[in-house]
């Protein structure tokens, strides 16, 4: 009795007072559709972030060549050193058991054409392994094999980025692509990986044996 005598006199009174009612539940409407889409907002941000890092490839570790200087008593490391070798990465993958596989490469900026189209990209020279090392697949095609490998095939891999620059809405598969001045079958295009933490289009890339 008392919890119905006491609705009662709170619906008396919300009616009695309609214009501080209706602004009582617009602000609480308000707070809690802010509360809930700042919830959405930071969910949605880690979930991008959690994305680019998958892209990336999870558990993985670059090693470069650098030297490393002191001016004035501080280290810096100069990226200008070329001694690893393939034979390193093999090392690597014999002597450390918790790698897993190791997918050595040669990086350079080049210029891709095909029948006039140009686009300047990275061009990976990048062992089979980097499908399991970077997690990445091809969307249409395949991708290269041992024996490209072991023979210095003429075959490429492109990104979507360049693939779209070259042909558009065309198929690539199968085309005659220059990568410099040498000409190279392209045999699959890769999945969209969208941009890495630090911006960079990881779409824009070519890989060849």
């Amino acid at each position: 009795m008392k919890i119905v005598r006491g609705l009662r006199i709170s619906a008396r009174q919300l009616g009695a007072h309609r214009t501080r009612t209706a602004l009582s539940l617009l602000g609480i409407v308000i707070g809690v559709s802010s509360v809930i889409a700042m919830v959405a907002v930071g969910y949605g941000a880690r979930q991008e972030v959690m994305d680019r890092i998958e892209s990336m490839g999870t558990d993985l570790i670059m090693v470069t060549p650098a030297q490393i200087q002191s001016p004035g008593g501080r280290m810096q490391v100069r990226g200008t050193v070329t001694t690893l070798m393939p034979q390193d990465a093999e090392a690597i993958l014999e002597e450390v058991p918790q790698v897993l596989t190791a997918a050595p490469w040669a990086s350079r900026r080049m210029p891709v054409t095909f029948e006039g189209r140009s686009s300047t990209t990275n061009v990976l020279g990048v062992a089979p392994e980097v499908l399991d090392v970077l997690s990445v697949a091809p969307a249409t095609g395949s991708f290269y094999t041992d024996r490209d490998e072991l023979t210095a095939g003429r075959t490429a891999v492109l990104g979507p980025t360049v693939a779209r620059a070259l042909f558009g809405d065309e198929p690539a598969v199968g085309r005659r692509v220059l990568v410099g001045q040498v000409p190279f079958e392209v045999v699959g295009v890769l999945r969209p990986r969208g941009a890495d933490l630090s911006g960079a289009d990881q779409d824009d890339v070519v890989m060849i044996p």
